[in-house]
Formats: structure tokens, sequence, C-alpha cells
């Protein structure tokens, strides 16, 4: 059964069925990675099931390293990367692994400004922040500075 809702944040109807599981997420974001309407709703049901298949993060990642102009579809994958990461340590770990962390700071400094991008990336690091060396790995890569830093 398909659905037509508002996501939050995102002024942008989100369709598609409610029954839709992460692995036919994944795959359709793997099948369409130049449909970025189609992978901005992706990752807003991926972040809405808040859970992860087995390298979830790196197709997500990806996705927005294909597309690091896009500032819908990075907020979009931050919030996907956010709703995954939060739910359990492995994929904390899964999402650093897969170079969340840096993909987030890199958009950062490519979008300057962008409010909204920004409250999305400190919500994903923070979420990321509570896996091992997480903190380390930010700081090390300015992303403590860059965040205090954008406007």
């Amino acid at each position: 059964i398909g659905s037509t809702r508002r996501s939050d944040e995102f002024d942008e109807p989100v369709v598609g069925s409610t029954e839709e599981t992460s692995a036919e997420v994944l795959k359709a974001i793997e099948e369409h990675p130049d449909d970025t309407a189609s992978l901005r709703r992706k990752c807003h049901r991926l972040r809405n099931l808040g859970h992860n298949d087995a390298g979830a993060m790196k197709i997500v990642v990806t996705a927005m390293k294909g597309h690091l102009n896009d500032e819908r579809l990075l907020a979009a994958g931050f919030g996907a990367v956010w709703g995954v990461a939060a739910s359990r340590d492995e994929n904390k770990l899964e999402a650093v692994d897969s170079g969340a962390i840096s993909t987030i700071l890199t958009a950062l400094r490519v979008h300057q400004g962008d409010v909204n991008l920004i409250q999305w990336a400190v919500g994903s690091l923070s979420s990321l922040a509570f896996a091992p060396g997480v903190k380390a790995f930010v700081a090390n890569d300015n992303g403590v500075s860059l965040l205090l830093s954008t406007q």
C-alpha cells in the first residue's frame, strides 16, 4: 500500500510504500544513483526505519559522495546516517568505516552557511560521536573548528 505524506524538515512529498523494507530501499538507491529525488525519498525512508542491513551505510555514503552539490540530498543522507547510527554501536562503526564523517565534513565545507544542512550534520555527527575513536577522527579532520565556523 502506498502513501503520500510530508517529510519533516523537507518541503517535498515522500511517496512510497510504508511497508518498504530497508533491503528494498537500499536496492533502489543502488539501482538509481543519478535520480536525486528518488535518492532523497529513499534516505528519508531509511532514516525512518532506523535499522541497518549490512552495507547500508556504504550505500548511503556512496550516494552522498556522488551528489556533493545537492544540499537536499545531503541533508536526507545525513538523516539516514543519523537514524541508522542511533540504533546500535555496530551501525556507528559501519558509518565511520564507510566514510560518513569525512563526507559530512566535506559537504559542510562545500555548503558553508546552509543552516538546514548544518543541523542534520550536527545531528549525524553527535550520533556517531558515541562510537569509539570517532571524536578524535572528527577533531583530526578539523571538524570541530569547521562546525564552530559555520554561519
